[in-house]
């Protein structure tokens, strides 16, 4: 092996290293709320998992994020904070093993109920509905 792809090699590990370590806080924060992104049932959000890494990343909230975990708060009170409190929430949803959050976590997060005209406005929401052959138009019914 020369020593140019040897360098190429070591600035390739360096980088995914690095991008590992960017993507840690969004990783402990889906651990924390007991959702596992990897699961079957989370490959159609593939894309809108990759986009939240970037957000986690460019995050200026970072540091709350940090000492939010640190201090192993209630598990809705993230979403004051977190630019993919959404995501999270959808994939809470969806992840058969994710723990439920009782009405008093909710109420503390200043969480609603979404109106059915919110929940079909989401993307996310749209696309398991065209994915499911069905549409996301409550009027359609």
């Amino acid at each position: 092996m020369s020593l140019g792809t040897r360098a190429n090699c070591r600035e390739g590990e360096r980088r995914a290293i690095e991008r590992a370590r960017s993507h840690q806080l969004f990783h402990r924060m889906v651990r924390h709320q007991g959702i596992d992104p990897t699961a079957q049932w989370s490959r159609p959000l593939a894309d809108m998992i990759f986009q939240a890494l970037g957000a986690c990343r460019r995050c200026a909230s970072a540091e709350l994020c940090r000492q939010w975990l640190q201090a192993d708060r209630a598990l809705a009170s993230y979403v004051a904070f977190c630019p993919n409190a959404e995501l999270i929430e959808t994939c809470r949803l969806l992840d058969p093993d994710a723990p439920a959050l009782d009405a008093s976590e909710a109420s503390t997060a200043a969480f609603h109920e979404p109106t059915l005209a919110e929940l079909m406005a989401d993307p996310v929401v749209r696309m398991l509905a065209a994915a499911d052959g069905g549409s996301a138009d409550p009027a359609s019914g």
